[in-house]
């Protein structure tokens, strides 16, 4: 139940405590991340059924409150990783420096403009969407499921925190078992959803080769990363997919 605990309190807002990771066994918590994904597309399909059906809101402003109410059951920590990336992975400097400046509190030009245009796209495509209940599930359970894999192939690029915790931790059984999730997914949206968790995975092993490249492995920031954009990577396929 712990890990359980760990998992709803690691990666959204819900009032549920805050738990030391040092203390606790993050890689078996990871079981649960998909889990705690799904509580949170549960949450937003709420928002979006009763700002767009409930209140009559436009669609426009119905997307906007909705990716409102997406930072802020996250705490805006994936996207504090996506504007770090911005700043680290794309700056011209060495693999230790690029470290260095992601770890940086302030927000650089690269960050700034690599938040803003995830921001934009994300928006834009959710705006665009059809089926959006479905889209949302696959996009929360999809992009947490996703850093389980990649935690297991890739390294940390530091001998601590989050992303070393996570490798280090992380067992087999864990990463078998939580193939149960995409299984989940493709039987509640059928052959689209195997199109999308096709082009989810390309997009993160292409991420996170691109950070292994730049700095050397993952870091939390990466796994930030990484969850903002396979959520947009599935918002885009399925958008895709209905034209």
């Amino acid at each position: 139940m712990s890990n359980l605990w760990l998992a709803f309190s690691f990666l959204t807002t819900l009032p549920l405590g805050r738990m030391s990771l040092e203390r606790s066994h993050l890689g078996r918590s990871a079981l649960w991340f998909p889990l705690a994904g799904g509580m949170i597309g549960v949450i937003l399909i709420a928002v979006e059924a009763g700002l767009g059906q409930l209140l009559s809101f436009p669609n426009l402003v119905t997307a906007i409150l909705v990716m409102a109410a997406w930072a802020w059951l996250t705490g805006g920590l994936h996207l504090d990783g996506v504007a770090d990336c911005g700043d680290g992975l794309l700056a011209t400097a060495s693999a230790e420096r690029r470290l260095e400046i992601m770890q940086d509190p302030r927000l650089g030009a690269f960050g700034g403009i690599t938040l803003f245009f995830f921001l934009l796209l994300k928006v834009s495509a959710f705006y665009g969407l059809e089926a959006k209940p479905l889209a949302i599930i696959t996009a929360t359970v999809l992009s947490r499921w996703i850093i389980i894999p990649i935690a297991f192939i890739y390294p940390s690029a530091r001998s601590h925190g989050m992303a070393e915790t996570l490798h280090r931790e992380l067992v087999p059984r864990v990463r078998k078992v939580t193939l149960i999730y995409p299984i989940v997914l493709i039987g509640i949206g059928g052959w689209p959803t195997v199109v999308v968790i096709a082009v989810v995975a390309a997009a993160a092993w292409c991420m996170a080769r691109f950070a292994e490249r730049r700095i050397g492995g993952m870091t939390g920031d990466v796994y930030g990363l990484l969850i903002e954009g396979t959520e947009i990577v599935v918002l885009l396929t399925y958008l895709a997919l209905q034209r």
